[in-house]
């Protein structure tokens, strides 16, 4: 049965990055306390972060004027980082890198130890980051079928589904309602069932890879070593 065999190989691959996460863990030494202001999460964790020996020490985190501690509060801390950085950037069940003026090279590398801090510390990894950004910024390249599959989930619900049936070719092209969805990212080529793909590639390859280049190259600096031998397979899962 193939869809048990898949099943299979998901597991595994979830399982060889779960090993490879407590493997990370396991080298960890010394503690080390972070206050974290709620209303300035960003700027206080990218700030705490430039110092890149803190992906080597378990991390205890509190809230300015809150009395909760725990894994709780560090798991919740992660959160409102993404809620409040991805708020930044287009995105509905997935979000672009935002590319932020204030922030420098240095503070996307900071970013990029936050994402592997947060899922060696707590096994949780920013899922409403594109997958095509993530697959990029990880393995440095990404297929066009997830750079598109990315672009959709960007979308509203209703314009998601729009171009999923134009991609599929599932009845008449609604043309009107996809140039005025292609004029919203500066690209005006009138679409038809034979180039409205290769528009959508165009579009995704500049939003999920071209434009943020830099701040995907150093996302992956500071992501560190952890990721070095890891597939898009083991991304997925």
């Amino acid at each position: 049965m193939p869809v048990l065999r898949d099943e299979g190989v998901v597991n595994e691959n979830y399982i060889n990055i779960q090993q490879k996460r407590m493997e990370a863990m396991n080298t960890l030494e010394g503690n080390v306390s972070i206050i974290v202001n709620k209303e300035n999460v960003v700027q206080d964790l990218i700030s705490i972060y430039k110092d890149s020996t803190i992906l080597q020490k378990f991390v205890s985190a509190s809230m300015e004027g809150a009395d909760a501690t725990g894994d709780g509060v560090l798991r919740e801390v992660y959160s409102l980082f993404w809620d409040q950085f991805l708020s930044q950037s287009d995105g509905d069940s997935e979000h672009t890198i935002p590319i932020v003026p204030s922030l420098n090279q240095e503070d996307y590398a900071s970013i990029g130890r936050i994402i592997t801090h947060q899922f060696v510390m707590s096994g949780i990894f920013p899922v409403k980051v594109s997958q095509a950004s993530i697959q990029h910024a990880v393995l440095g390249h990404v297929s066009d079928e997830c750079k598109i599959n990315s672009f959709l989930q960007i979308l509203p619900q209703g314009e998601r589904k729009l171009l999923s049936k134009a991609l599929a070719g599932d009845g008449a092209l609604p043309t009107q309602d996809i140039i005025d969805l292609l004029d919203d990212y500066k690209k005006r080529q009138l679409p038809t069932v034979d180039n409205v793909r290769s528009l959508l590639l165009h579009i995704s390859t500049a939003g999920f890879v071209t434009k943020p280049f830099l701040c995907l190259k150093s996302i992956r600096q500071g992501m560190g070593p952890l990721w070095d031998n890891v597939t898009r397979e083991e991304i997925q899962s």
